[in-house]
């Protein structure tokens, strides 16, 4: 697994009219890994809008994901994010991108309450999502929610205030290394969870 980094620049572009094809087709025919192979499985991290950069990188892809805190407006908006990528799909033949899961990220281990509460929240949404989950998740076993959680860590914030992503980050703190330990694991059973959910969906 390799890492391309993105830039800031990249966020000024939703004001232009760019196709798919134009800023992202061309180049992943282009994107090697440092062997000289092509990817098997490419990842787009995307704002957390449904500007016209999401909306590209959605047209492309076979799956998404909708990282979502563990609150109400997150609980609020996740219909729409749906309702969005539905519309798009009716809008624009070639996409047929779905739903891989709802992935809750920075859950916070201390608010226990809480997080049971919005968890039980996600849990009456998905209830509602039944029909779509009988048509689109292989005979309905798979839970619309991964299991893997990202939780909320100082690791995460350091990284962040240093302008590197977590796989660049070296902390010389014993504490904070456990957390990148950890918070690298956490990553790992996600993936893992993706790949298998991937793999039953063929």
């Amino acid at each position: 697994m390799f890492l391309h980094f993105s830039r800031l620049v990249l966020v000024g572009y939703h004001r232009y009219y760019l196709s798919a094809t134009d800023i992202l087709f061309n180049a992943l025919n282009k994107l090697k890994n440092p062997e000289g192979k092509a990817y098997t499985h490419i990842i787009f991290d995307c704002p957390p809008s449904l500007g016209l950069i999401t909306l590209n990188a959605l047209s492309l892809s076979r799956y998404y994901i909708v990282p979502t805190l563990l609150d109400s407006y997150s609980h609020w908006g996740l219909d729409k994010i749906v309702e969005s990528v539905n519309r798009l799909k009716r809008c624009k033949a070639s996409c047929e991108v779905e739903l891989l899961g709802v992935l809750y990220s920075k859950v916070d281990t201390k608010s226990t309450i809480e997080n049971n509460k919005w968890d039980n929240e996600f849990r009456k949404w998905e209830q509602e999502f039944d029909e779509w989950v009988a048509k689109n998740l292989r005979k309905g076993k798979e839970s619309v929610i991964f299991k893997s959680r990202i939780k909320s860590a100082d690791i995460i914030r350091k990284a962040e205030a240093d302008n590197r992503p977590l796989i660049a980050y070296y902390p010389s703190e014993s504490s904070l290394k456990n957390q990148k330990e950890e918070h690298q694991q956490e990553w790992e059973k996600l993936v893992t969870e993706m790949l298998e959910r991937i793999e039953n969906r063929k």
